[in-house]
């Protein structure tokens, strides 16, 4: 690693020639790495997504609160850069995760073509021959786009915080080598780079705390590669180092708003700083494994409790890492371009692993970055043992890895968008994992296969008695179960475990709604509303409770009551759409309020908003028809009603419906044979006999 390769006397056709070759290479990297995970663009929120999307109300909304994302521990919490970047997202399609992925791939070869752009130039510096920096650069970026240990930060939608902090960390380094050669060439595009690597620095250090080692990083690195020595690259861009330094101060700001992230990290967490830093010589070991052979990927390790438990087994790895770290510092001082690779590993890993958490000793996102120097070490390595036409070989020799990678990446992108398969393959390795548990439990309570749900809730409860959302699922599971005494009693546990719990407080208000209470059911709603104010699932478990009562309320003739509770319902679906606008449920429940109300024109337009947002829904057209009929828009009425009894040939109030609308139509034989054909079909239906019987006597008694 020597001086420059680009040399002033250079041929304008030469350069021209690089040029195209530099575009089409970042043009193929780009193109794999969107083809690798375009199979990953419509998997679902999963784990911990929820948390900083679906109840996160700070990005609901495009305002200043955007940058002020919830504390308590959440993955947004103290990075709000990332949270804005979430907000954007909701903006932009709501719940609907295409664009979540999207912008994490964008980003993900946004940083890949740095990558390239670095190493490239930073080899031309050292004369390497511009062709081997060319394909060097190119194999490097492209082991490190395509490596399946990548996934979890591509495809885990919230995990976007740490490709946000890796982006901007690569953009700091490439815009401090722009600067150097700028300033070698005059300096007359020297100020807008040095401000964009601060500007980059400043973006990390509010994405994620792991930024924090930038500057330094940034030092060496001129040191190693621009200056020459710290003080002469000290006395060229100390201002722009400063600068980079003056960006601690906001994230310092925002670590001690979020001091332990929600209790789960910090000095004072339930776990001692030695017990956890002996977990971390297993847990980098194993990060060097996944990176020369990423089998088996797990999403969530849970918290490796025997580590701590049992240190001396964990004594050979915690050497060995040691070691590695010396050796590093060595290096540092006697092979400096060495030594920042290997110190630019260990300082990329260094705030998580330094740092005590009680909820994960290791987690694979936390080596996106970190595996760009051990890529670059590797080929930069085998480029000088090999003998001739050794770019060439380092080429084949990455797109051939690169292809097997590819086919991983693929494969793993199909895992999230099974997640039953993604968790079950995560409890292979964590068999013990509660947190696995109980979102394989969540998986089987959305498919409706509650036996299976009960029985992985119960597990979870056994293998975590303290965790609370276990208890808070099983009592969900129990409810679906008409199991309604047991869910109170796992639901009182789960309170008791987590009184804070916004989902422990919504589902005791469904246990109460199921059994009729509506009054204990709407304060415990509101209450979880209280704790969460966009909270979906209690807005319109609230809504339906004050629709509910407004109903009993009408039977029971209780006028005045009833009219607030219907309008009630209607504030609280009203609420709900505005955390996403394209609940087709809560326009129709607002449009049968309001035609309880007796304001058809209201009702038609909440109903017809319903049936455009779910036009297979026959319930949806079989109310507008109903609000349709009020306003006295008879024909249209009977165009949805026909809709209603085509997509539910088998419901009699759909037959019924439609008959009477073709009747008040004058067409009273038409009523007759829709009835009589459904009769055909379904010999029992009494409703439908006696109305067809009706239709038949005033028939023969004439108009």
């Amino acid at each position: 690693m020597r001086g420059i390769a680009e040399r002033p006397g250079r041929a304008e056709g030469g350069l021209k020639g690089e040029r195209v070759r530099v575009w089409l290479g970042a043009g193929g990297l780009a193109a794999a790495t969107a083809f690798a995970y375009w199979n990953g663009l419509h998997s679902a929120f999963i784990f911990d997504d929820a948390d900083s999307t679906l109840n996160n109300p700070s990005i609901h909304r495009l305002s200043w609160r955007i940058l002020d994302p919830p504390h308590g521990g959440i993955t947004a919490s103290g990075r709000p850069l990332f949270n804005a970047s979430l907000a954007l997202n909701w903006a932009w399609t709501g719940a609907d995760t295409w664009s979540y992925h999207a912008v994490n791939l964008a980003g993900h070869i946004l940083a890949g073509l740095l990558l390239f752009g670095l190493v490239r130039r930073t080899l031309l510096r050292i004369r390497f021959p511009a062709p081997d920096a060319l394909g060097l650069g190119w194999a490097i970026a492209l082991l490190w786009l395509l490596h399946p240990l990548q996934t979890e930060s591509v495809t885990y939608i919230v995990q976007r915080t740490e490709m946000m902090m890796g982006l901007f960390y690569l953009a700091v380094l490439y815009a401090l080598v722009r600067l150097a050669e700028a300033e070698e060439g005059g300096g007359r595009r020297a100020a807008p780079w040095a401000l964009a690597g601060v500007v980059a620095c400043l973006a990390g250090m509010l994405s994620k705390e792991v930024m924090v080692s930038a500057p330094v990083v940034a030092l060496l690195y001129d040191r190693a590669f621009l200056g020459g020595s710290f003080a002469a690259a000290w006395q060229r861009r100390k201002y722009f180092f400063l600068a980079l330094a003056a960006t601690w101060i906001p994230l310092g700001c925002e670590v001690w708003a979020n001091r332990d992230r929600g209790g789960t990290s910090g000095l004072d967490v339930g776990v001692t700083a030695l017990g956890y830093w002996m977990t971390q010589g297993p847990a980098i070991c194993h990060y060097l494994r996944l990176a020369v052979w990423p089998h088996p990927l797990v999403l969530d390790y849970a918290f490796q409790r025997q580590w701590i438990e049992h240190p001396l087994a964990a004594l050979p790895a915690d050497l060995a890492v040691v070691a590695l770290a010396v050796g590093a510092i060595w290096l540092l001082v006697r092979r400096p371009r060495w030594g920042v690779l290997a110190f630019a590993f260990f300082a990329i890993l260094a705030p998580t692993s330094l740092v005590p958490g009680n909820r994960q000793t290791l987690a694979e996102h936390r080596m996106y970055l970190a595996l760009a120097p051990l890529i670059a070490a590797a080929l930069i390595g085998a480029w000088r043992l090999l003998p001739r036409r050794r770019a060439a070989m380092i080429c084949l020799l990455a797109g051939a890895v690169g292809a097997l990678f590819l086919v991983r990446v693929r494969a793993r992108n199909a895992d999230y968008d099974d997640p039953e398969h993604l968790w079950l393959d995560n409890l292979r390795y964590t068999p013990r994992n509660q947190f696995a548990l109980c979102n394989l439990g969540a998986v089987y309570y959305r498919e409706g296969r509650l036996a299976e749900a009960e029985r992985v809730f119960r597990h979870a409860a056994q293998v975590a008695p303290a965790y609370g959302a276990a208890e808070s699922n099983l009592g969900l599971v129990l409810i679906a179960e008409h199991k309604f005494t047991d869910a109170m009693v796992h639901l009182r546990r789960a309170l008791a475990l987590a009184p804070d719990s916004f989902e422990a407080t919504n589902n005791m208000g469904v246990a109460l709604a199921s059994l009729h209470r509506w009054d204990e059911a709407i304060s415990w709603y509101r209450r979880a509303i209280a704790m969460l104010p966009d909270y979906h699932d209690a807005l319109l478990n609230l809504a339906l409770a004050q629709a509910a009562e407004a109903e009993n309320h009408f039977q029971a003739g209780v006028a005045l009551s009833n009219q607030g509770r219907w309008r009630e319902a209607i504030a609280e679906y009203e609420q709900a759409l505005r955390w996403q606008s394209t609940l087709a449920g809560a326009y129709a429940n607002i449009g049968n309020a309001w035609l309880a109300l007796h304001d058809s024109a209201r009702a038609v337009a909440a109903l017809q908003r319903a049936v455009a947002l779910a036009p297979g829904s026959a319930a949806c057209h079989y109310n507008l028809a109903l609000a349709l009929k009020a306003a006295g828009r008879r024909p249209e009425a009977l165009h949805e009603d026909e809709i209603a009894a085509r997509l539910a040939p088998n419901l009699p109030e759909a037959a019924n419906n439609l008959a009477v609308a073709l009747d008040e139509s004058g067409r009273r034989e038409d009523a007759i044979r829709v009835l009589k054909a459904f009769l055909a079909r379904h010999p029992d239906s009494a409703l439908v006999r006696q109305n067809l019987a009706r239709l038949q006597g005033a028939r023969r008694d004439g108009p």
